[in-house]
């Protein structure tokens, strides 16, 4: 099931990404994943599950203000402090303060 793509929400191989390329990790344990090809980040949590926690699958640029707002191709994430993510597209840095 690795070649399978999507943007599939879920517990451990029955979640999809679509060409992830960034991860980054919180103090709790959850890892973050720049889902590039689904315009996303996604949460992964120390058991296994994956949640969409910026960005909507398919919409394609960036809309500040409440999550889920939108990405366009986020490739590189980073960790400051407990709940701020940096997200790296081609064009800029966002930074997201995710709830926890």
């Amino acid at each position: 099931r690795v070649l399978e793509t999507g943007a599939l929400d879920g517990a451990g191989d029955a979640a999809r990404f679509f060409n992830p390329q960034g991860l980054a990790a919180d103090n709790a344990g959850n890892v973050y994943v720049a889902d590039t090809g689904n315009n996303t980040i996604r949460r992964i949590t120390p058991s296994g599950q994956v949640s969409t926690v910026a960005g909507v699958p398919g919409l394609v640029g960036i809309r500040t203000g409440a999550l889920p707002g939108s990405l366009a191709q986020p490739m590189a994430l980073a960790m400051s402090g407990a709940s701020t993510l940096a997200v790296i597209n081609e064009n800029a840095v966002l930074r997201l303060v995710l709830p926890k």
